[in-house]
């Protein structure tokens, strides 16, 4: 036992020295990676607003960024070789290495700090310009380009705007001439139906119980795959049921992620909680939190992560019911078990996929929840038409 120990440590540490000898890279090339543009790109991550008083309250992750550089693009190129062995492939397609690329670009790009955003509705006729403040009271990205921020508009303006249905969703674009892009806000009511979802293993085939190889071969290099019935089981909620999608993968990968779940599965939009893993090169942050992600000492922070956004969700809505989706793989089970006993009367039902037979093996894990078997979910009995 103690040799199989020793023999982990060994390896764990190997990769380890791979991980900083690559962040190192990136920090010696940071100087010379700048993009040498003007035009930074924001990105306002889908997010929704709760009605308090005579203000809707929005809280937004704001990214701002430029495209990668020459050295950025190096080091990205870099990291696909190393990631490419470690996922146990020889060579690379062109097409392998266009996604990587794609996948990868969230960790290389030139993220901006210092920047302050201000943002307008695309359905304001007046275009009036709304400034996001932060816990700090400025609104400016830190050290890794994101900002937490929060949006507040009286709700007499929002009653301004063309109507937008029961639970409407509005356009934001960045307002300063330096900037471009946006995002969506969903403004929910305090009534109704809403599903807390988890994404990987639940709507996107990944594997995080099949190793190492797998879950990189999936993640950077091949086609994300849906879970069978489940978009069709999303779509089967009443008009009105909101949506909000929860998981342990990086922020970073947000724009293939949501790219594949809404526009090519087809999963319902709402919206998005990831976790924060951290890219500056000169913030001591970033280690920890690229060594938690690499070496798999992350669970206990993913389940910390997305308990307490969970528990935030609901509690701003103490009249919303909700249903709770996700899968046996890491702690869904435990995480949604807190969560309906901290909120007994809201939470209507909890559905899990079990990806490691874990109602036979623990089913005390499972209790009073609805199991979906893997390889088996069109007999789960889902509402939807499963194709």
């Amino acid at each position: 036992m103690a040799e199989k120990r020793l023999a982990s440590a060994s390896r764990r540490s190997r990769l380890a020295r791979r991980l900083f000898g690559l962040a190192a890279a990136l920090m010696a090339l940071s100087p010379f990676a700048k993009a040498n543009s003007d035009d930074e790109v924001v990105l306002l991550y889908p997010a929704y607003g709760v009605k308090r008083g005579d203000v809707w309250e929005v809280a937004l992750r704001v990214g701002v960024s430029e495209e990668p550089g020459t050295a950025r693009r190096a080091v990205s190129s870099v990291a696909r070789r190393l990631l490419a062995r470690r996922a146990g492939l020889s060579t690379l397609s062109e097409e392998e290495k266009t996604r990587f690329a794609g996948r990868a670009r969230g960790f290389v790009a030139d993220n901006e700090s210092g920047e302050r955003v201000s943002v307008r509705f695309d359905e304001d006729p007046a275009s009036r310009r709304w400034p996001l403040s932060s816990a700090q009271g400025d609104g400016g990205t830190g050290l890794n380009g994101y900002a937490e921020s929060l949006l507040r508009v009286p709700e007499t303006f929002i009653d301004s705007l063309p109507a937008g249905g029961a639970q409407p969703w509005y356009s934001l674009s960045a307002v300063s001439p330096e900037h471009r892009g946006g995002g969506q806000i969903q403004l929910v009511s305090e009534t109704g139906l809403s599903v807390i979802s988890d994404i990987d293993d639940t709507l996107k085939i990944t594997g995080l119980t099949e190793g190492e190889q797998t879950i990189l071969r999936r993640t950077f290099f091949e086609p994300f795959r849906a879970v069978p019935c489940m978009a069709a089981f999303y779509r089967s909620f009443p008009e009105g049921t909101v949506f909000h999608y929860v998981s342990g993968t990086p922020w970073q990968l947000y724009p293939p992620v949501a790219d594949f779940l809404f526009t090519e599965a087809g999963f319902p939009r709402g919206s998005v909680h990831m976790k924060t893993v951290r890219t500056h090169p000169f913030s001591p942050s970033t280690y920890r939190d690229l060594a938690a992600l690499v070496l798999g000492e992350a669970r206990d922070v993913t389940f910390a992560q997305k308990l307490a956004q969970i528990r935030s969700i609901v509690a701003d809505f103490p009249r919303r019911e909700f249903i709770l989706v996700g899968d046996s793989g890491e702690m869904d089970p435990e995480i949604f078990s807190r969560i309906r006993e901290a909120f007994p009367r809201q939470v209507r039902a909890i559905y899990i996929r079990d990806v490691n037979g874990v109602a036979q093996r623990e089913p005390a894990r499972l209790a009073g929840m609805q199991v979906i078997v893997a390889g088996a979910e069109h007999k789960a009995g889902l509402p939807g038409r499963c194709p």
